[in-house]
């Protein structure tokens, strides 16, 4: 029963400075106390400090040993409740040392046996084999009649006391979760970096045995692909981040959602490191695509998206399916990382001699001329070999940018499909 975890050792150590606390004030309040000090039980006072001293000594040496520290705690326990029956007027040493106590043996075990264990102890345990409730149900009621008080102070102490240590137990095992969680994530992030040193190393030796077009057509589904999945990870660890001490549920889940979302980036470098070596382009869908892509932004980021496909047809030639996946992807990145946007809408539309998409956002627009990174730059190129039209400006409520494909400029193999 031996662990590593930190967040355990950490608040063991918590328990054991507690307790050290506990026998100072014991020693403390026993010195001021002479009718304890000179009753005829004086040899129960000293024998019990010397036995939770030497609890306090073994704790450091069996630290690691959970078992031996079980079965101390435990015996622990059963001295304090003993020791009232020795020393009844001095009943405050059950209200310093079984919380710490409880809180160890919670501290121990793993769920569910820590919180039957707090149940058992906390509160049948301790109030059955106090004093005070063994006082005020004897016989002789009449006689031990001012314990009665005393009682109901012990009931009314323990039962919050041990609906405190099982909360904490819960949260200790949610947290435990999150942070396997977060681990878990941190090697499909550690993964992601790899692929990322493939790509580049991959990008560097094309360099020498491709052509522009071709390096451009890489690099721009290596930037849309990774530039998407990137910004998807961090917004959602951002959101996980802010609410994960206040709804550890909620951030679980978000982290689960980030996890999958860096999966699928992974997947998706690897089909186009795939379409590399096999020297064939990515094959992209649609308007399934579109869905797609925008339903698994909203999840990750928490910003509407909005779509209009319009009089569109299902689905259009691989290469334009290829753009317009990769148009949104660069648009929707750009919304929320440089315009702060809460909501963007897509609208599609075809005529008889174009096809278009425009995508608008609420964000704080952008200083034009905007800079042309690499993603803009890809967009302008693929739209000037075909003769097509980028149109980008700041409209009322934030910014605008839209793209149309004159039909007559496209070949036979990527005229549109009904």
């Amino acid at each position: 029963m031996r662990t590593s975890n930190t967040t355990q050792e950490k608040l063991l150590k918590l328990v054991l400075l507690y307790k050290v606390l506990c026998f100072i004030i014991t020693l403390v309040l026993l010195g001021y106390m002479h009718d304890a000090l000179i009753s005829p039980f004086f040899l129960h006072n000293f024998w019990y400090l010397v036995f939770l001293f030497m609890g306090l000594v073994l704790y450091i040496p069996l630290f690691r040993s959970m078992y031996t520290l079980l079965s101390l705690a435990v015996l622990e326990y059963f001295a304090v409740l003993l020791y009232a029956y020795f020393e009844p007027h001095i009943l405050f040493m059950e209200f310093l040392w079984i919380p710490g106590i409880l809180m160890e043996i919670a501290l121990i075990l793993k769920p569910p046996a820590s919180i039957a264990a707090v149940l058992v102890l906390g509160i049948p345990g301790s109030i059955f084999f106090s004093y005070a409730t063994q006082a005020s149900t004897a016989i002789l009621v009449s006689v031990q009649e001012r314990e009665y008080p005393l009682s109901i102070l012990i009931l009314l102490f323990y039962v919050p006391v041990t609906a405190l240590i099982i909360t904490i137990s819960v949260l200790r095992v949610k947290t435990q979760k999150l942070n396997t969680t977060a681990e878990s994530l941190e090697a499909v992030n550690q993964q992601l970096e790899k692929m990322n040193q493939s790509i580049t190393s991959k990008m560097f030796r094309l360099e020498n045995d491709s052509t522009m077009e071709e390096r451009r057509r890489i690099s721009k589904e290596i930037h849309d692909t990774a530039g998407y999945v990137f910004t998807n990870v961090i917004m959602m660890l951002q959101a996980a981040s802010a609410i994960l001490y206040k709804d550890t549920d909620k951030a679980a889940g978000i982290i689960m959602d980030a996890r999958d979302c860096s999966e699928r980036g992974v997947n998706e470098i690897r089909h186009i490191l795939r379409n590399i070596r096999d020297n064939g382009p990515s094959r992209l869908s649609l308007q399934n695509e579109i869905h797609d892509t925008g339903r698994s932004f909203q999840k990750a980021t928490g910003t509407s998206v909005t779509i209009d496909y319009g009089n569109w047809p299902k689905t259009l030639s691989p290469k334009l399916d290829s753009f317009f996946i990769s148009f949104i992807q660069e648009a929707l990145t750009n919304a929320v990382k440089h315009g702060n946007s809460t909501a963007i809408n897509i609208q599609c539309w075809r005529t008889d001699t174009d096809i278009s998409m425009k995508i608008t956002d609420n964000g704080k627009g952008a200083e034009l001329p905007i800079e042309r990174g690499i993603g803009i730059a890809s967009i302008e190129d693929y739209i000037r070999q075909v003769s097509g039209t980028v149109r980008i400006r700041n409209h009322g409520l934030g910014f605008e940018i839209s793209v149309i494909i004159p039909l007559s400029a496209i070949d036979s193999e990527e005229s549109p499909k009904e």
